[in-house]
């Protein structure tokens, strides 16, 4: 048997009012949606990439690079 897995990006946004309750509850969701389809969470990890910066036209609006960080959601389950 094989292990197969998911990874799911999500990208949390909150307002002021709602703190953390409402990116709560999505991720609950996600990860219910996913385990009612058969697999197993099996955590959240964060990838660091660097995203390049423009030369611009000439110069005129480059832009500098900067690092970036991603959210994943990572399912598995056996691959029959």
């Amino acid at each position: 048997m094989n292990r197969v897995f998911r990874v799911v990006y999500i990208s949390p946004t909150t307002t002021r009012n709602e703190g953390g309750a409402r990116v709560a509850a999505d991720l609950e969701n996600l990860i219910q949606q996913n385990v009612d389809e058969g697999w197993q969470y099996e955590g959240v990890e964060t990838i660091s990439t660097w995203v390049q910066g423009s030369r611009g036209c000439f110069g005129f609006g480059a832009t500098p690079g900067y690092s970036n960080s991603l959210q994943m959601v990572v399912f598995s389950r056996n691959n029959a």
